[in-house]
């Protein structure tokens, strides 16, 4: 029961995606897509509204503000490298690191 309690269902209330978790006796019907990482394969359920093809702008929005990769296929925020430290010429400055 702990594993499904794990799997977020992302629905569209008020106008804002909300994640919500559900026991199998409790998980909502109706239309239901899944989205997973294409490193882990992990990710949560679209349900509702959510599955349409016009919710992808939210469901990214949804995505970014959790950590993932939208860009391309998703990858989720433990599969998503950190991005890069800028490129320095190793020589502190006062206030941080001197660019190129």
């Amino acid at each position: 029961m702990a594993e499904e309690l794990a799997t977020s269902w992302l629905f569209l209330e008020n106008g804002e995606v909300v994640a919500r978790s559900f026991c199998r006796g409790c998980a909502p019907v109706g239309p239901v897509a899944d989205l997973a990482c294409v490193s882990c394969g992990d990710g949560p359920l679209l349900a509702g509204a959510l599955t349409e093809q016009s919710a992808r702008a939210a469901v990214n929005t949804w995505l970014l503000g959790q950590g993932w990769q939208v860009a391309g296929a998703p990858r989720c925020p433990r599969c998503t490298p950190p991005p890069s430290p800028p490129v320095t010429d190793g020589q502190p400055e006062s206030g941080g690191w001197r660019l190129w």
